[in-house]
């Protein structure tokens, strides 16, 4: 399927309704190497709907935007992203849901491409924090994904993007002034997602750090690392594949901890600078 969607105006409506900066950029090298064309999107946590919607541009068939409704109060971004959708003339290609993964009621196996950026972590904040120590934590989060999984196509992709919880200014107990709003505690390390995914039916994971520079090539082989990335936002890009098989009996993550600052990935994941 081919968009009718004018990137130009894609782009002047994120940089109104988000923040000024070049969100083409920024979802190209998020999205990088993902055929969208007559595909199905599910936006986890997306906000105002840029990913879903840069999905659409790119070919997908349809998006569902699954974006919680705050309780007693409306959502800024929920109103934010049906105005997007109305502006660009999706009502009938992309589906808001005002609610969270574990409330999404659906039928399984839709899916061909799941995002979640910078909201893995908030799928349950409390788990998250003790995800290394705590069993009982693991076995939400778990939970939780294999919802996930119940929702996609065997062969389907998922982007997961965040912050890494080891951060130079976070090991220092300091404020990072890039990013002042981190609480790195409630973020986990790539490698620890990359363990519990695999558990539950995911495979052949790449990890990519960083996203939005302005220098281009030369830029990514300088910055694009785990190691620049740590003293800058810890910023990382997962990617895997979802096999649709069972997932395995509980394993410790505790041995997945890694005292270096990368701490990203395992044996069985890929670098991509």
């Amino acid at each position: 399927m081919m968009s009718d969607i004018d990137l130009e105006h894609w782009s002047q409506l994120a940089a109104k309704h988000r923040a000024p900066m070049n969100w083409r950029l920024f979802y190209a090298r998020l999205l990088e190497g993902i055929d969208f064309k007559g595909k199905k999107v599910l936006d986890i946590g997306g906000g105002i709907g840029l990913a879903a919607t840069y999905a659409l541009a790119h070919g997908a068939e349809r998006a569902t935007l699954l974006e919680p409704e705050a309780a007693g109060s409306q959502n800024r971004q929920l109103i934010r992203a049906r105005s997007i959708r109305e502006e660009l003339g999706l009502t009938d290609r992309l589906a808001i849901e005002p609610c969270t993964l574990q409330e999404f009621d659906c039928h399984g196996g839709n899916f061909d491409v799941a995002i979640l950026e910078a909201s893995i972590n908030h799928l349950d904040e409390d788990a998250v924090v003790s995800l290394q120590e705590s069993k009982s934590a693991r076995e939400q989060y778990r939970a939780i994904i294999i919802k996930l999984g119940s929702l996609l196509r065997p062969g389907s992709t998922i982007v997961i993007s965040d912050c890494a919880r080891r951060n130079f200014f976070g090991d220092l107990g300091l404020r990072n002034p890039l990013v002042p709003s981190i609480d790195w505690q409630k973020h986990q390390q790539p490698k620890i997602w990359i363990r519990l995914f695999e558990e539950c039916g995911f495979s052949t994971p790449t990890v990519r750090w960083g996203i939005h520079n302005t220098l281009g090539s030369l830029g990514r082989r300088l910055l694009g690392n785990a190691v620049a990335f740590y003293f800058i936002s810890s910023y990382f890009i997962l990617t895997m594949r979802y096999d649709g098989i069972n997932p395995p009996e509980d394993s410790s993550l505790k041995r997945t901890n890694d005292s270096s600052p990368q701490g990203g990935n395992d044996g069985s994941s890929r670098h991509a600078g």
